[in-house]
């Protein structure tokens, strides 16, 4: 069985966090006002946030969502494939 887990890295946690620079401008009324973005944005007009998980753009994010799901398969029987990088088999499958 293969699956395609081309979003799996949203949400990974990140070992080390990333910052964005974001114009307030870029952010809708709503969502300015839901996080009271005004009373920290900075005199040329920015919003510094701290980015704790995986998102798009990241290039580490396909890394470190790679590294965990191999962790969480190890947990049940499956180890990486010496002959095929990035394919998980079962333990049992291998005679291990």
């Amino acid at each position: 069985m293969t699956l395609d887990i081309k979003n799996f890295y949203l949400n990974t946690p990140l070992t080390k966090y990333e910052y964005l620079r974001l114009r307030l401008d870029n952010f809708p009324e709503d969502v300015i006002a839901q996080y009271n973005l005004k009373d920290i944005v900075t005199n040329d007009g920015y919003v510094y946030i701290e980015v704790r998980k995986g998102m798009y753009g990241l290039p580490q994010a396909g890394l470190l969502a790679q590294e965990l799901l191999q962790k969480r398969l190890e947990n049940h029987g499956y180890k990486l494939s010496k002959h095929t990088p990035g394919v998980s088999t079962a333990s049992h499958e291998l005679g291990v």
